[in-house]
């Protein structure tokens, strides 16, 4: 899972925005709350999270016709995503955390889609 600093981030927001697109991988309440503009959220509750964990997320069905549209939008070649609890050490030391499976399932839904992929690292 390649990690992106928020100094990165910001390069590329800058250089690109229109070919960037943000997933805010935290509760609906948090994403309501405080997000970083332009995201959209894709949150998985433990429930789905544990029913899925082996057979990936069915996003066609999770998310809604304007995040699918945001999402599919042409010119977007990156896509990061980020929450509170992914950092570098979280993913050394575990398997497989949520985050990871919400990239995987992100990944299969728009394949070929967006050719780079990584996570905000230090968001917290």
């Amino acid at each position: 899972m390649p990690f992106l600093t928020a100094r990165q981030l910001g390069r590329l927001m800058e250089t690109r925005p229109s070919s960037v697109q943000l997933v805010d991988c935290r509760s609906f309440l948090n994403y309501n709350s405080d997000r970083i503009t332009g995201s959209v959220n894709i949150f998985c509750p433990p429930l789905v999270r544990k029913r899925f964990a082996n057979s990936g997320l069915p996003l066609a069905t999770m998310l809604s016709s304007e995040t699918k549209a945001t999402l599919c939008r042409s010119g977007v070649d990156t896509v990061v995503l980020y929450d509170d609890e992914t950092d570098e050490e979280s993913v050394a030391g575990s398997q497989r955390c949520d985050l990871q499976l919400v990239l995987d399932s992100l990944m299969d839904f728009l394949e070929p889609g967006p050719l780079s992929y990584f996570v905000l690292a230090g968001r917290s």
